[in-house]
Formats: structure tokens, C-alpha cells, sequence
């Protein structure tokens, strides 16, 4: 009678199974992004990931749960406890083992929130030409992972000219600002810790690729501290859907915070 059969309420149900060699993903998660049509929303996931890194592997296994709130438009802020099981065991098939691989080897039950921010103010969602997107976190975890990770990233999308029939030639430049801190007083352990290289990082580097190296066996052992800059000039090959990317991106992973220069 209303006009809105079968239309739905926006509720969003992902089921995920990704097989791979290096990564698999199975996750299930529901979240309504306005609950009772509120500036409210909720959701809440189950996930099991397991990743083969050439030093360690690693399996995830737990629960999140979001509370999040659109402040303004296109302004949203978010809440999301979490608890989950993490289990590290070195590689058979190496023959030096880093140290810091040894020292995290088990399991650990964590338990933490994360509170993060996002603002997008850009023309497109999926192909941006202009405006800025910039996302923000801080994520404090107790029991077996004393931690604290802050997380930073701002994009911003520029127009240089167009050309009719072809498309927009876009100038893209951002960063990336990431910390991690232990609240135990012990170092931040291996699989919490960051790493550069690779598509969204620093391109021309193997995923992982950019870190500290254990001084013994030359494996990258992560840092505390991440900074990235990424500037890229995006050029048309049709209209605005298909796009070549020229690009220049630096930074870095290093041990702690006291290297950011």
C-alpha cells in the first residue's frame, strides 16, 4: 500500500568464503546501517582468517560487534568491540626462524575496541574526480595482547582539466600515519606490529616488503611505526571508468616511534 514491497531496508548480509595459498577468509556478518531508520548503526561479524607469511602463520578466529553513528553527512564515527583467538606457528619450510617469530609462537586470547572516524566528501565513491576521503582509528586490546594502534589516512582527489568525450585527468596525493605501543611494558609482538610494500602501500615492493629485518636470518620482523605518501596522476582510457595510473609513493616501516625521523 506504502509503495516499499520488496524494496528492503538497506541491511547488509555478507557471507565470505575466499580460499587462496597465502591468505583464506570465511566471515559472516549483518549490519543495518540505520537502525529504525535512526542515524544509527549496528552490526556484528564472525570470522575466521588464516594468512601463510613467510615467516610465521597465523589464524584468526573471533567475534566483532559495531555501534556506529552518523554525526553529519557523510561523517560517520563507530565503536567495535572485539574478541578473538590468535594462533602463531613458524614455517616448517624455513630453516632460520627470527627470533621474534619464536618468542610470539602460541596462542592468544585478545579482547579490545576499536573507536574510528570516516569522512568522505568525494564526488564519487568509486571512481573519485574531486573532495577528499580521510579515515581515522585507535584501537586499545587487553588480556594476552597488551596493545595500543592509532592509525592514520587522508586521500584527497583534484580535477586538472577534462577533456570532453575522454574523461578527467585527476591528481590523487595522500598518507598514512600508523603507531602501535605496548601497554605491558614488553615489545609490541610480531603480528600486531607494521609493514610497507606492496598495492595500497608502496608499490614496486613485494607485500610485506618494506621493514625492520632481524639482524640474524634478514626476515622482515615489522615495526611500530608506519608512514606512507602516495601521489599518483590518473589518466583517462575510457571516460572515467578505466583510468592509467602514473605514480610516486615512499615511506616507511620502522622499529619505534622515536625513528619517525
Amino acid at each position: 500500500i506504502q509503495g516499499n514491497a520488496f524494496r528492503g531496508a538497506g541491511e547488509i548480509l555478507t557471507l565470505r568464503f575466499s580460499p587462496g595459498f597465502e591468505r583464506t577468509e570465511i566471515m559472516v556478518s549483518l549490519t543495518n546501517p540505520s537502525v529504525f531508520d535512526s542515524p544509527y548503526s549496528a552490526g556484528v561479524s564472525l570470522f575466521d582468517f588464516l594468512r601463510w607469511y613467510r615467516e610465521y602463520e597465523q589464524q584468526d578466529l573471533g567475534s566483532r560487534v559495531s555501534v556506529g553513528r552518523e554525526l553529519q553527512r557523510d561523517f560517520f564515527v563507530k565503536l567495535s568491540p572485539e574478541i578473538n583467538i590468535i594462533d602463531i606457528s613458524k614455517r616448517d619450510d624455513t630453516e632460520d626462524t627470527p627470533q621474534d617469530v619464536l618468542d610470539a609462537e602460541g596462542s592468544y586470547l585478545k579482547a579490545g575496541v576499536t573507536l574510528s572516524a570516516n569522512i568522505n566528501k568525494t564526488d564519487n565513491v568509486y571512481a573519485p574526480t574531486k573532495g577528499y576521503q580521510g579515515e581515522s582509528s585507535l584501537e586499545v586490546a587487553g588480556l594476552d595482547v597488551d596493545i595500543a594502534k592509532y592509525k592514520f589516512q587522508v586521500t584527497k582527489f583534484s580535477t586538472l582539466f577534462e577533456v570532453p568525450k575522454w574523461g578527467k585527468h585527476v591528481l590523487v596525493y595522500g598518507g598514512t600515519f600508523g603507531l602501535a605501543e605496548s601497554t605491558s611494558g614488553e615489545d609490541v609482538p610480531i603480528f600486531e606490529r607494521y609493514y610497507a610494500g606492496g598495492y595500497g602501500s608502496i608499490r614496486g615492493f613485494r607485500f610485506r616488503g618494506v621493514s625492520p629485518v632481524d639482524t640474524k636470518t634478514g626476515d622482515q620482523i615489522g615495526g611500530d611505526l608506519l608512514m606512507l605518501m602516495n601521489t599518483e596522476y590518473l589518466i583517462p582510457i575510457y571516460k572515467d571508468m578505466i583510468r592509467a595510473a602514473v605514480f610516486v609513493d615512499s615511506g616507511k616501516a620502522d622499529e619505534s616511534a622515536s625513528d619517525i625521523n
